[in-house]
């Protein structure tokens, strides 16, 4: 039987996430911002009993957050001419300038990156 590979998990980073205090569709937050968890095709793995990466978070309102989930992310970034996966190389980049030693973080990054210009 094949070894999960644990999934990357940093409180830090989502807190980081949640203390931007700005939805990255609408740029408010009206009540506060989540921390949300965005697959992207090629780098993150979800199946069942996987849980995604902590550094494949967005900054989003709870009402971008729910629209998302019931209309789906493609139609968020049509909708509001927003890329999600931009979002997140850029808060990953700045969050990487203030912690350099995390190999995760980078690792996600450079996977990031890379799909992001396959596009």
């Amino acid at each position: 039987m094949a070894l999960k590979k644990k999934t990357a998990k940093d409180k830090s980073y989502l807190r980081y996430i949640r203390e931007l205090n700005w939805c990255c569709v609408c740029g408010d937050r009206p009540n506060g911002v989540d921390a949300h968890h965005h697959s992207v095709r090629g780098v993150t793995q979800k199946g069942m009993g996987m849980k995604i990466t902590d550094y494949s978070t967005i900054p989003l309102c709870r009402i971008h957050h729910s629209e998302g989930h019931s209309k789906g992310w493609k139609a968020i970034e049509q909708k509001y001419g927003v890329d999600l996966v931009g979002v997140m190389i850029g808060c990953l980049t700045f969050w990487l300038k203030l912690h350099p030693e995390n190999e995760d973080a980078q690792n996600h990054l450079d996977k990031l990156t890379e799909v992001s210009s396959e596009v």
